[in-house]
Parts: structure tokens; sequence; C-alpha cells
């Protein structure tokens, strides 16, 4: 990163402010020491919890300012930006097993760095690779020191891994800045910089103001699977190092450089290299051996004909062309090819480099400012890590791709990229309104932008419905997951308060008038504010209420906030529905279903296993905030497009009484056997001769089945009469309570039958959910669903009293009679209730 920075800011600026980089880079070397060696008595000076929120907020900036570009690069970005939020909870926490997860975290990526740094060292024999295989072993040690939880027991984690980062960093600006201060003016900073290069760099001119301003530069690049005859799909391997087609043939791509009027850098070997596969790692040596006679193509037009088109082009308006030009006609006098270290992509990123030499000090001012901009900038991060593997392994037109274009986005920053927070929020918005009204209208003349354009190339209508229904199931998964924290979580803690049961139940009772308050109103707010609005802002409501909840010491204000919660938890759970109906078809709406009642169920089952883990204090709040925050993120992704705006046909809410019925039926079923079944099913096993771990046991069984289940039954429903299985279902889910009793005796029995029985009983809600989605549309969906999910509060409520006091008349009888009757009361209403219209 520093060395891009510093190429960027060009010879001048090196040469006149050396001291003061050195000394910045000496500071930063002797702070590094001293917070390493501060935290070895595991007494922490240094204030991490400040550093922690920094990172929060440099991560919050990152997603929020995201480019217009490439996937790749937003991927990259979205990837820097979640490592950056995980670490910067586990900081903020500072509890032991936080610590001990950074350690564990950071242990990982140091050893995975190392063992990457070593083996492609010991292949590849690049100049300087001892030293390279050293600095491995020596991240490998580091690791093993993160690892072992002596001497502090992983308390000072965050600050050794701070004092080695800064250590390192001081260094690397330390020695540039000695090494740059002797350099002559003009001189090539990128070829000194560069591996390999010890002498001094050969001196190139500058343009100066005379100079006219130079025809665009463009950098092609030919990918290894857009070269490739129908490839097979190798993720990762068929981006940055080979594509391999259906024949075997093996594609590695090209990349190139064109300044016109007259320069062309396409660097090839003259004669195609054949190789043995067992001599294929030694061809990977950069040594002298593998250095090859090699050809530079005349032009772009020549080879394309020759060839074909390149399939990528990242064109630059900015550069040296004097720079450039003087350093190919130094470069191209020697023609010699090599596999690794010279070969097209190098030589792309070499001229490349060259060229934007000074650029941002040119543009921006050669100053301090300038130089934390683009220090700052996260592009620099990503470019320095392809750079890093160029260096280190081999420079290949896929790693070359993302470096240009992260270098593009530092030298030709998007008009997309706010100059403030206002500007920001603004921005956003009104791309969201754009992308909003694209879709709603689809037969509107689209808008000729570079936002239209990249967003129909860089995600396909299949990726843009896969990355909508995954974001969508995310958000239900963290509704069940809400749901199922807060009850046992906040009656706890009002237990160990002092609260009494009568003070615990009426707290719960908030959940559910938050339910009642804002349901009716959901179809118009959503026709209004639009889908993606609302969940944004119940995910960010969730969020604070559950961040605030544990600081709070006054009972009484634990009401409101209950109330917010069960506000938020409506409004997640009617619009992921509405929206998961919205992503399918009618021949995939089953399947969807399946797959979103399964994120439902395991949610709710991940509640009380956060509260067991964490214990009933604020982790598990902080747990359920974070997660909550997470899930905003897939939601904002401008390509995840939310449903359509649509008002309701129907005003009024009790009309979906009518008109749905069956659905509603089947929603008061689910949520009173369901709750029950959590409540009482372990307890009814204990009754039965079971012991309470067994019975637990029992508990997860099922609700293995009502998640691994809902995704055949979905196909299913896809496959044949919906409503008819439905039925079929509610009476196999009555036979199989009433064989219960039967199967206790037998352990593996009983299991077989609660995962059978879980996932049949679930599969009724899911089979429901795919009929409810093929006839209601838009707003009217909205309605359907949120009376549903009153149903759901009014069966969750009405459920768990109704199976208790039948196990209070029999104990051993009680729970499956119960479940019985009630799947037969639903099988023969559902058997005389005409077809829903």
């Amino acid at each position: 990163m520093l060395r891009l920075a510093l190429l960027l800011m060009g010879t001048d600026f090196v040469r006149r402010r050396w001291r003061a980089l050195s000394v910045f880079g000496a500071i930063s070397l002797v702070l590094g020491v001293a917070l390493f060696i501060d935290a070895l008595d595991g007494v922490i000076y240094f204030p991490l919890r400040a550093f922690g929120f920094v990172m929060l907020l440099e991560a919050a900036v990152t997603l929020a300012i995201v480019p217009k570009g490439s996937r790749t690069m937003r991927a990259l970005r979205y990837v820097k930006a979640l490592l950056s939020v995980i670490v910067a909870l586990l900081i903020i926490g500072r509890q032991h097993r936080f610590d001990m997860a950074l350690a564990i975290l950071f242990g990982v990526i140091f050893t995975l760095d190392g063992g990457l740094r070593i083996a492609s060292a010991a292949v590849v024999r690049f100049h300087g690779w001892r030293m390279a295989v050293g600095a491995g072993v020596l991240e490998l040690l580091f690791a093993i020191f993160l690892f072992e939880p002596l001497p502090t027991y992983y308390a000072g984690t965050a600050e050794y891994c701070i004092g080695v980062w800064l250590f390192l960093a001081g260094w690397s600006m330390l020695r540039l800045a000695l090494r740059l201060r002797v350099i002559p003016a003009g001189a090539s900073v990128a070829h000194l910089l560069n591996r390999g290069n010890d002498g001094l760099p050969p001196v190139y001119p500058f343009a100066d103001s005379d100079t006219p301003a130079p025809l665009p530069l463009t950098v092609h690049v030919w990918t290894a699977a857009g070269t490739a005859d129908k490839p097979l799909r190798q993720p990762v391997v068929d981006r940055y190092i080979a594509a391999v087609d259906a024949q075997g043939v093996v594609s590695t791509g090209h990349a190139a450089l064109e300044a016109p009027p007259d320069l062309y850098i396409s660097h090839y070997p003259a004669v195609e290299i054949e190789h043995d596969p067992d001599e294929f790692m030694r061809i990977l040596r950069a040594t002298d051996e593998n250095n090859v006679e090699g050809l530079f193509q005349p032009s772009y037009p020549e080879e394309a004909a020759g060839w074909c088109e390149s399939t990528r082009k990242i064109v630059f308006s900015e550069y040296d062309s004097v720079r450039l030009r003087a350093f190919w006609a130094d470069y191209s006098r020697d023609n010699t090819y090599n596999l690794t270290y010279r070969n097209c992509s190098s030589t792309v990123v070499l001229a490349l480099e060259t060229a934007l030499e000074g650029v941002a000090g040119k543009k921006w001012g050669r100053n301090w400012a300038t130089f934390a901009r683009v220090l700052l900038t996260p592009e620099l991060w990503v470019a320095g890590e392809m750079s890093k593997r160029g260096e280190t392994m081999a420079w290949t037109p896929g790693l070359a791709l993302d470096f240009v274009r992260a270098m593009h986005t530092i030298v030709h920053p998007p008009n997309d990229i706010p100059t403030s927070l206002t500007q920001m929020l603004l921005e956003r918005s009104e791309q969201v309104r754009r992308l909003r009204d694209r879709h709603n209208n689809p037969s509107a003349e689209p808008m000729e932008t570079a936002e239209t354009v990249d967003l129909e190339l860089a995600t396909p209508p299949n990726g843009r419905r896969l990355a909508s229904s995954a974001a969508v199931i995310a958000v239900a998964a963290i509704f069940g997951l809400s749901y199922g924290l807060t009850s046992p979580l906040i009656a706890s803690n009002l237990e160990s308060r002092g609260g009494s049961a009568l003070l615990i139940g009426l707290n719960a009772a908030m959940h559910a008038l938050g339910v009642l308050l804002i349901a009716p109103f959901l179809p118009r707010l959503t026709a209004r504010f639009g889908a993606r609005a609302l969940i944004v802002t119940a995910l960010a409501l969730s969020a604070s209420v559950l961040t605030i909840f544990p600081h709070v010491s006054w009972i009484w204000l634990w009401f409101p906030m209950r109330l917010l919660l069960g506000i938020a938890a409506e409004t997640l759970f009617v619009l992921s529905e509405t929206w998961t109906n919205d992503l399918s078809d009618a021949r995939s709406r089953g399947q969807m279903m399946a797959i979103y009642t399964a994120a439902l169920s395991i949610g709710f089952a991940g509640g009380p296993a956060i509260v067991s883990l964490a214990g009933p204090g604020r982790i598990a709040y902080m747990i359920g905030a974070a997660l909550a925050a997470l899930a905003a993120i897939p939601i904002l992704l401008p390509w995840v497009l939310p449903p359509a705006r649509t008002q309701a046909e129907i005003t009024q809410p009790w009309r979906y009484l009518q008109l749905a019925p069956i659905a509603i039926a089947t929603t008061l079923l689910n949520a009173g056997v369901e709750t029950a079944g959590l409540s009482f099913i372990a307890l009814y096993a204990m009754h039965n001769g079971w012991t309470e771990r067994s019975g637990l046991r029992l508990v997860s069984v099922l609700m293995f089945g009502a998640v691994l289940l809902q995704l055949p039954i979905g196909w299913l429903a896809d496959k044949v009469n919906p409503r008819r299985l439905a039925l079929a279902l509610a009476i196999l889910s009555t036979l199989g309570a009433l064989l219960w009793p039967l199967t206790l005796s037998t352990a593996w029995i009983a299991y077989t039958m609660a995962f059978v029985w879980g996932g049949v009983f679930v599969g009724i809600y899911t089979v429901m959910l795919t009929i409810v989605g093929s006839r209601f549309r838009g707003g009217d969906l909205v309605g359907v669903y949120a009376i549903m999910s009153v149903a759901w509060g009014i069966g969750a409520l009405v459920g768990p009293f109704l199976v208790g006091s039948a196990m209070s008349v029999s104990p051993k009888y009680g729970f499956p009679y119960a479940v019985a009757l009630g799947c037969a009361l639903f099988a023969g209403f559902m058997a005389v209730k005409r077809t829903e219209t």
C-alpha cells in the first residue's frame, strides 16, 4: 500500500519529504514495539474500545460509499468492511471469549498468509525468495504465539496485532524513505520499488505543462474464462489462474496496454512454451534457465484480428505519456520472456505504474493532504493485495485486471463517491429510487448511464434474483433469531431482577401489542416507503434496542422497548415473506417458501442457543444487535431489488379473514403447536421415563426435521396440487401425533418419528405460504401476511395454554392428544372449506 501511495505521489514528493517520512516511520516502529511490550503483562493502556469504534466508522464509510464498477471490486470492499466490523465488535466487547476469538481469527490469517508466502517463494524462486521464506516463517511463529494462551490468556491479542501492524508499517515507511532519499529527479519510482531492482533506477522525463493532453490509455485484458470455449466453471481458479474448456484445452488469458496513436505493449513468447506435466513446477521458477525469446505484438487491431477482442477494457484519461514512452523505449530493448516474472501481465503492470507515477500529486497537489487521501482510499488496499500476490507468485491476467481496476478507481474516482455524509445519503437514496423505478416499470426506456450499463453487465437477472433471495432469507433468519432470542433472554433478566411472573408476562405481551399496532398499517407503509426502506429501518431499530436494553436499569422502560421490538419483528416477518414470494414464480414458489420456512426455524432455534452459549448477559444482546446490523448490508446492495410498490385493493383488514381463512387457521395451528412443543416436548418425554438430556435431544431432532424436510416438501408443492398436499400433511400430522406414545419405548424410533413429524407438520405452513403467494399480489399480499402474523401471535399465546391444560389433566397423553386434536380439526376445516379466492 505504502509503495503504491508513494508511486502515485511521484519522485518530487518523495525527495522533498523523505525526512518527514523517515520520522513517521520511526515513530510508528517504536510505537509498535511499545504496544507489543505493553500487552505482555495483560494490563492494557491502549484505548482499544476507541480504536474499535474508529474501525466501525471506517467500515461504515467503506460500505456506504461503494463506487460503481466491477462486482469483484465491490465484493472486495464488502469483504474488507465485514472483516473490520467483526474485528471491531470483538475489540469493543472486551470479553475473554472475544479475545480468544480474535486470537483464533488472526492466527488463522497469519497461518494462511505465511504458508502461502513460503509455498509461493519455494516454487517461484523469485529474486529475494529466501527472505520471503524467512518472513513466512516469522508469520507462522507469530500465529503460534497468538494461538498459545500464555502469557496473558489472550487478553493482549488485539494490542499484539496492532503493535505488529504499526511496526511493519513503520519499518516499511522508514526503509522506503531512506532508499528513496538519494534518487535523482525523474528517476523511476516504479522501477526502484519493483521486485529485484536493487541498482539505480532509470531516469525518465516527466511531461511538462506545455505537453498536450494525451489520448486515453487503454488496458486490454483477455480473461482466462473469456477466451476459453465453453469453460468449465471453477471459481477463483478460472479467474486468477487458468480456465479449462470441455475438451480439456487450457486458457490462461492475456494482457496488453494501448496508448494511441502508436504505442502498443503486448509481450508474448516467440515460440509457444511446451512442457511435460512433470516439468511444470520447474517452469514456474523465475530463474534464468526458464527465460525464452519473446516478441512484441505490433498493434491491438492486428492482435484482435488474429485472436479475438479483449474481454475487458479499462481506460485511463490521466497519465504521463512522455514517461510511458520513455519506459517502453528502454524496456523493449530486451525481448526476454519468462512465464513468471517477465510475462504479458507483469509487463503491463510495470508500464502502467510508470505511466501513473506522480499522477495523484499532479492532480490534487503534492502535499500531505493528497498523500493521506490516497493512503486512505480502500482501493489502495485492494491494489496492494493484488500487487503482493503478483510479486510473490506471478502476475496473471486476473490479478492484473483487479490491480488495474483498483488503480483506475484511485486515479479517476467515480462521480458517485460523495464528498460529505449528507451528499452520500442523498445520492444513495436517488440511486435506489432510480433502480426501483426501473424495476416497477420494466417497459420504460432504460437510462443510458454508466450505472445502468454496469449493473446490467455485472449482475445478470438470475444473479440478481439469487442475490435478492439470499438477502431476504437472511432477514427471515434474523427475524426468527430476534424472536427466539429476546423471549428467554428478557424473561431471564427480569427474573434475576426480582420480577414476578405477572411482570414477565406483561412485558412479553408488549411484543404482541407491537405486532397488533403495526400490522394494519403495513400495506400502506409498504406502498408509501417500499419494502427495502422498512426492512432496513426495522433492522436498525432492532439493533439499537438490543444494544440499549442491557444498559437500562429502569424496568418500566423495558415495556416500550419490548413494544418497539414487536413492531420491528412484525415488519421483518411480513415484508420478508412478501419479498420472498415476489422473487419466486409458479415453478419455484414452493421451493423458495421452503427455504424461507427453514431459515425461520433456524432463527427460532438459534436464539435460545445464543443465550445458552453466551449467557443471559450483555454479550447475548450484543450478538443479536450485531447480526441485525449485518443483515442490513445485503439488503442495501444496489442489485438487490425490492418488490414493486402497489396499493392494496382491500382496505379493511378484517376482509382478509373472509378471503384467507385456511391460511390464517394454518398460522394459528403452526404457532400454537410450535411454541407449545418447544415448551413441553422435553417435559412430556420426562413424564414417560426419559431423562432431561434425552428430552432436550428429542426437541433438537424435531427442529432438525422441521428445517431439513422443508426442501423436499417445497419441491413437491411445485409438482402437485398444493392444497391437496397441505391436507395430506395435516392428516399425517394427526396420525403421527397419535402414534407418539407408542414410539417412546424405543429411543431410535422416537427420534425418527420426531424428525419426520417435525418436517411434515411445519410443511403445512410452507405449503400454505405457497398457496397464498399464488393468489395474492402486491399490497394485498402484505395485508394477508400481516393478518397471518397477528394470528401467529395469538396462536403462540393460546397454544401453550391449551397444551399445558391438557398435560395437567393427563401428563402422559395430554400433549400428543392435544396436538392430534388440533391437527384433526384443521384437516376437517380444510376439507369442508371451499377453495380460497
